[in-house]
């Protein structure tokens, strides 16, 4: 369903029991709005990245406002257009450091310059 949004319509859109519903934006293209059953509401934007259909979430619509999710949307379209995946980069950016990562920023930023046994203390951390 497509609305002429307004900063106070997306705040006016009641939840449909059982159902999770997408309001598109008409201004912007591919800003929908969804509205789970629980009353949720998240901006998300909807663009293409080698020919599939890619989704990422803004944020809920309780922090981001209607003009930061406008302008979100259109800097996510121009950057998948230049062939970037923002989605993919989103997701990569959350993922976690390993221990073995923590273990060598600690070798090379500390361990090296400060002991002489650095050697020893990356055996027994890596074990």
């Amino acid at each position: 369903m497509t609305v002429k949004f307004s900063a106070k319509t997306a705040q006016r859109i009641k939840p449909i029991p059982g159902k999770r519903m997408e309001y598109f934006d008409a201004a912007t293209h591919g800003l929908p709005l969804r509205v789970t059953s629980t009353g949720a509401k998240t901006w998300t934007v909807l663009y293409r990245h080698r020919g599939r259909l890619r989704r990422l979430t803004l944020g809920s619509a309780d922090t981001l406002g209607l003009a930061d999710a406008r302008v979100r949307a259109r800097n996510t379209v121009r950057d998948a257009s230049d062939g970037k995946d923002p989605a993919t980069e989103k997701q990569q950016a959350r993922k976690a450091e390993t221990v073995n990562d923590l273990v060598d920023d600690y070798i090379e930023k500390h361990a090296k310059q400060h002991k002489r046994s650095w050697r020893e203390d990356r055996r027994i951390l890596r074990s």
